[in-house]
């Protein structure tokens, strides 16, 4: 496998006749087991990922045990892949010749096999009577059946052997196995990734079993409940849709009638709990400036904590039918996945619930992530820095309550200067905000509906599998996690040999 890829990628481009060729090389020998064609994907799709192929070493490795006769029919399938599409490019030549050589295949044999595919007759008679030696069925003994039948199919390809004369032997070269030399490092790597692929099958199979227990539970879930869901889940998506502009409408208006009345209010609520009576005198002028940061603090958590509910009381009775229509759909998700023990079951749209949610409730933190638009505004997150630290230079006053009043008196006038700037900042981000969650809260409405659609379709499938059958994938996924462990303990016997005593 790991050589037939390599010919198909070779120039960089697959064609359908040497994808064709592929399928049809890789059946001819697993037609006595079907089962393992899951195998061979998961295999084949390790190979490609790591690109084995494209190291020769590596090839050499694997094909170490093959005797001579074996390594021709290698290079003799991998040669029928690469002209299926009737010429064998530069690139696949160059790779052929390579692998070849490392494999110690005469390069006449490879001028014999391309004039077998392409129609030659010229071709060098020793060279032509030892491929046909070495691609006698009789030597494949000990393989598959299929093998033999390969190599048999080969030979029909090639130019007829000329007429035999006087006591002229046909040569058979005898098998050469590749000696295990300076490849120790080598081994090992090959032999890691080789565990990684199994690993990767094994997982695999792991989740098959899981997703075959969990078939008799997802059979028995009440299709007429589900059903019932999506049409709620439909309801929730027709009133949505059907706010338009609504709620982003009235947001506004909202804002432009509380504002004024807001602003009032807060200026009352910094006052009572910034200015409590408290007059200890103040000696140093380091400790001035700790109770000038201290209150500054103070003055920005009043400030930011009033902010937040006036904007998230705003929000809420304009999308309190959003956020509660996809808050039931997430709780019917997660019900249902309870109920079907499947955790993974609608878990990313929960998600982006979730995260539809917290945004709505954080739209204070959206508004100071965006900012007012100049340096000139009243940015309340970043009061400390640009008005308080400056307001000891300002005041006069050695008590607490002389330092808390100066606090005061800066900050609100700060926030009065850009108030009307900060109040039209608000109206634009909770007007995108409303919008933005009004059109995914329709889409991920639209995905549950889907989800459970799709859930209906695949119960109804279920559904119709008769209990043999099931005992039946249970019994291969069985067989094939018991294949993959006995190769897994293999691969740790090779790992943990100690093959430096070859070198």
């Amino acid at each position: 496998m790991t050589l037939l890829l390599g010919i198909m990628f070779a120039d960089g481009t697959v064609t359908d006749e040497e994808e064709k060729i592929w399928e049809t090389t890789i059946d001819k020998f697993i037609k006595q087991d079907k089962s393992l064609l899951q195998l061979i994907q998961s295999i084949t799709n390790g190979l490609q990922k790591n690109q084995i192929y494209t190291k020769p070493k590596v090839l050499i490795i694997l094909t170490s045990q093959l005797s001579k006769s074996e390594k021709l029919l290698l290079i003799s399938l991998a040669y029928e892949v690469g002209i299926a599409d009737g010429n064998l490019k530069t690139p696949e030549q160059k790779y052929l010749q390579v692998i070849a050589k490392r494999l110690e295949i005469e390069p006449e044999y490879l001028a014999v096999l391309d004039a077998g595919f392409t129609g030659k007759l010229d071709v060098e008679t020793k060279a032509l009577n030892e491929v046909y030696a070495l691609l006698n069925p009789d030597n494949f003994p000990s393989l598959e059946p299929s093998f033999a039948e390969a190599a048999n199919q080969l030979i029909n390809k090639l130019p007829p052997l000329p007429q035999e004369t006087g006591n002229q032997k046909t040569l058979i070269q005898e098998p050469n196995h590749q000696k295990l030399d300076s490849y120790y490092f080598d081994i090992n790597q090959t032999a890691s990734k080789l565990k990684e692929l199994v690993q990767s099958g094994l997982d695999e199979l792991l989740q098959a079993e899981s997703k075959l227990n969990n078939k008799p539970i997802i059979a028995a879930i009440n299709r007429q409940k589900i059903w019932l869901q999506v049409g709620e889940f439909s309801g929730y998506y027709v009133k949505i849709l059907e706010l338009g502009n609504i709620p982003k409408n009235q947001a506004i208006e909202e804002i432009d009638q509380t504002w004024d009345e807001w602003v009032v209010n807060l200026e009352a609520t910094l006052k009572e709990q910034l200015l409590t009576k408290t007059e200890i005198e103040v000696e140093t002028t380091e400790e001035q400036s700790k109770l000038t940061k201290a209150y500054g603090n103070k003055f920005t958590r009043i400030f930011q904590n009033e902010l937040e509910n006036f904007v998230l009381t705003i929000i809420n009775q304009n999308l309190g039918v959003v956020t509660q229509s996809v808050n039931r759909i997430s709780q019917s998700i997660k019900d249902l996945a309870v109920e079907l023990n499947i955790d993974s079951f609608g878990a990313e749209i929960i998600s982006e619930i979730d995260s539809l949610i917290d945004t709505i409730n954080n739209i204070v933190k959206h508004i100071h992530e965006e900012g007012l638009g100049d340096n000139s505004g009243f940015d309340v997150f970043e009061f400390v820095d640009s008005a308080v630290g400056n307001v000891f230079n300002y005041m006069g006053g050695t008590n607490t309550q002389q330092i808390k009043q100066k606090v005061f008196e800066r900050g609100w006038k700060k926030f009065v200067q850009s108030k009307d700037k900060l109040f039209e900042k608000i109206k634009e981000n909770i007007a995108t905000v409303i919008d933005e969650k009004i059109d995914l809260a329709t889409q991920m409405t639209e995905q549950a509906i889907k989800l459970y659609e799709d859930f209906l379709k695949t119960q109804a499938r279920y559904q119709e599998e008769t209990p043999e059958k099931q005992e039946i994938e249970k019994a291969w996924i069985r067989e094939q996690r018991e294949k993959l462990e006995r190769i897994e303990k293999e691969i740790e016997t090779v790992l943990s040999y100690d093959l430096s005593i070859w070198e």
